[in-house]
């Protein structure tokens, strides 16, 4: 009985995350777009779970797949977490931006945002997992995850206060930080 309560919350959060995701949608001012984000999500879903089922270890590790192949999976992965939040920018208004144009100076910035936000989680990350590190590099590691998961609000209030404005941009934030852990956490794997 506990496993089937186990799987039933595993699905019900699955499709809360889709959900919350797929409202992304919204912020195009098309409600079929809503349905596109979710479709997009529910497939995105679907390779995610293909790829945990066939590389769940057993008892015995056999690899089936070629390194150079998760290589460049990963590595195609952390260049869309990157491109993305400059092609949703782009098409789709999160928060009104006042007077300011979008052009390439403004979206070479949120790809310069973007790169700095995962290098820093990535450089957090590192801080708190090292084995050799002390009490202080991990406390260092924690507060450098606080200042970054700040940056995105901080950025958009001044052109836009409204808790749609900055929530929408931290969906985008939480679709490129699952992206590139994911493509980094397949570039990197050593088996």
């Amino acid at each position: 009985m506990k496993d089937k309560l186990f799987t039933i919350g595993k699905v019900i959060s699955v499709l809360v995350f889709i959900l919350a995701l797929s409202l992304m949608g919204m912020a195009s001012g098309k409600p079929i777009m809503i349905l596109a984000f979710a479709g997009f999500f529910v497939v995105l879903m679907f390779f995610i779970f293909q790829f945990v089922r066939r590389n769940q270890r057993h008892f015995e590790i056999i690899s089936q797949s070629n390194p150079k192949l998760m290589k460049a999976f990963g590595g195609l992965i952390i260049l869309v977490a990157i491109v993305l939040p400059v092609i949703i920018f782009a098409n789709v208004q999160l928060f009104d931006l006042g007077t300011v144009k979008l052009g390439f100076g403004i979206l070479a910035l949120i790809v310069a945002i973007t790169l700095v936000l995962i290098s820093g989680g990535v450089f957090a990350v590192y801080l708190i997992n090292k084995a050799s590190t002390t009490k202080m590099s991990k406390i260092l590691g924690y507060l450098l995850v606080i200042v970054l998961s700040a940056l995105p609000a901080l950025l958009v209030i001044p052109h836009d206060r409204s808790t749609t404005g900055i929530g929408s941009v931290y969906y985008v934030t939480v679709l490129v930080a699952v992206l590139s852990w994911w493509g980094i956490t397949l570039y990197l794997n050593k088996e």
